[in-house]
C-alpha cells in the first residue's frame, strides 16, 4: 500500500531531477550519450545485415546512402537508399 501511494511520487521527483540535469547539460552531451547507448544496437544490426556474403554490397550501399542524407526532388535519403540498395541487389543477382 505504501508503494502505491508513494511510488508515483518518488518517480515524479526522480523525473524532475533527471530533467533538471538534462536541461543543465551542455548542448551536445545528451546527443553523445544517446549515440553511445545505441552503439550496441547498431553493431548487432550491422553484423546481422552483413553476415550473408551475397547481399553484403547492397546492404552496405543502402546504409551509406541513408547515412549520407542525400535528398533529391524533395525525397529523402531513406527512399534513395532503398532504391540504390535494391537496384544493386537486382544487378548482382542477375550477374550470377
Amino acid at each position: 500500500m505504501t508503494y502505491t501511494l508513494f511510488g508515483p511520487l518518488a518517480a515524479a521527483v526522480a523525473a524532475v531531477a533527471v530533467a533538471a540535469v538534462a536541461v543543465a547539460a551542455p548542448a551536445g552531451l545528451i546527443a553523445a550519450v544517446a549515440g553511445l547507448a545505441l552503439i550496441g544496437s547498431f553493431a548487432s544490426v550491422a553484423s546481422a545485415a552483413l553476415a550473408d556474403v551475397d547481399p553484403r554490397e547492397a546492404a552496405t550501399l543502402t546504409f551509406v546512402v541513408a547515412a549520407s542524407g542525400v535528398s533529391a526532388f524533395g525525397i529523402g535519403a531513406a527512399f534513395w537508399s532503398l532504391l540504390a540498395g535494391g537496384a544493386l541487389l537486382l544487378v548482382l543477382r542477375r550477374a550470377t
